[in-house]
């Protein structure tokens, strides 16, 4: 019985394509999780399983009209709630939403190009948030399934029938994969040849005043209001509570003022604690190419570190820096207190006044 099954599903042009393009969604709409939210999380998969339903009877009771304005609907909803401060999570679930759309409509290969497209966008999109090597597994997984899905879609658009051989089938999977395979083989000499540079690529025109974020060994007096008219992005937080208010960020803590400059004159290290402090978050963090990393006050603790070799420490003023700079996006899961952390150092040289600053 579970033969004859598989047998009609590999013999049926439709169903096999159909098969393929489903497996690449599951993938994209999967690799979001941890970024959008899970009500929209669960409305895509009923979505899927509906659509899959729909399938099986091809029969599709929903208007396409009806899904295309509902559509355009979803789009003014989540376009409404973009921001520079909030900009994945509308995406994250505008994504799904629209995914949950198509598995609805009957799927023609303009829907099947069009399904595979909303899940290239579903894994571009979680590369913000996830850097770590196991999102390398969800990459290939999907790169696999979406060239067997342009493979038999293109092969389905052309055929104009339902039917095909079970030798035709597995022709086609042998091509997909030695697509699949080619793509790597000639990655490697790419990556080999092309030069490389500290900056990212896309920023290597634009660097000429630097990046405002603050993140400096020294700031001047009067470059505070510089830094707070700057909207450059510096660095995205997940896993914060909604009602957390004002949350102050302590990236570095300067101990001298020389001549009309603020500077950090400390040295030393210490490790961090074990164990985890009151709030726990996770923080992706732009290339500032200096050594610090962004907490929560006060910070405490760091568990994980993606994207980069590194030993974190702590240093002088409870701040947390790396061994080496930060020249590309790196993802870290860290812990703050809400009580100041006893450091055992010496606070006198942040309470010190300079001589030539007038009091009040």
């Amino acid at each position: 019985m579970r033969s004859s099954t598989l047998k009609r599903l590999i013999e049926s042009s439709r169903a096999s394509t159909l098969i393929w393009v489903y497996l690449s969604a599951i993938v994209g709409v999967l690799s979001l999780v941890g970024m959008a939210e899970v009500p929209y999380l669960l409305v895509c998969l009923s979505f899927l399983f509906a659509g899959l339903f729909m399938d099986y009877k091809q029969t599709y009771p929903i208007r396409r009209l009806f899904l295309n304005i509902f559509g355009v609907v979803m789009v003014l909803y989540f376009g409404s709630q973009l921001s520079l401060e909030n900009l994945v999570g509308p995406l994250s679930n505008l994504l799904l939403i629209l995914l949950g759309i198509k598995f609805l409509e009957e799927k023609k290969p303009r829907d099947m190009y069009q399904i595979l497209l909303l899940s290239l966008l579903c894994i571009s999109l979680a590369t913000l948030h996830n850097l770590s090597l196991s999102f390398l597994l969800f990459l290939l997984v999907f790169s696999f399934l979406s060239i067997t899905s342009l493979v038999f879609i293109n092969s389905y658009r052309q055929s104009q029938r339902d039917y095909q051989r079970a030798e035709v089938f597995f022709h086609y999977f042998k091509v997909s994969l030695a697509l699949f395979i080619s793509v790597f083989l000639f990655a490697v000499p790419f990556f080999v040849g092309l030069p490389r540079s500290q900056f990212p690529i896309l920023d290597l025109f634009g660097r000429g005043e630097g990046l405002k974020t603050g993140i400096a060994r020294e700031v001047s007096l009067g470059k505070v209001g510089e830094i707070q008219q700057d909207n450059t992005l510096a660095f995205r937080v997940y896993g914060l509570s909604q009602g957390l208010k004002d949350p102050y960020w302590r990236i570095q803590v300067f101990d001298t003022y020389q001549k009309g400059r603020w500077v950090i004159n400390l040295k030393g290290s210490q490790p961090l604690p074990k164990g985890t402090g009151d709030v726990q978050y996770t923080v992706v963090l732009e290339p500032h190419y200096d050594d610090y990393l962004p907490a929560l006050d006060y910070p405490y603790s760091l568990s994980t570190l993606e994207g980069i070799k590194a030993q974190v420490f702590v240093a002088p003023g409870g701040v947390f820096r790396a061994s080496t700079s930060i020249n590309r996006p790196i993802r870290y899961t860290a812990s703050s207190v809400f009580e100041p952390p006893n450091w055992d150092e010496d606070l006198g040289s942040y309470l010190e006044v300079p001589k030539d600053v007038p009091k009040g």
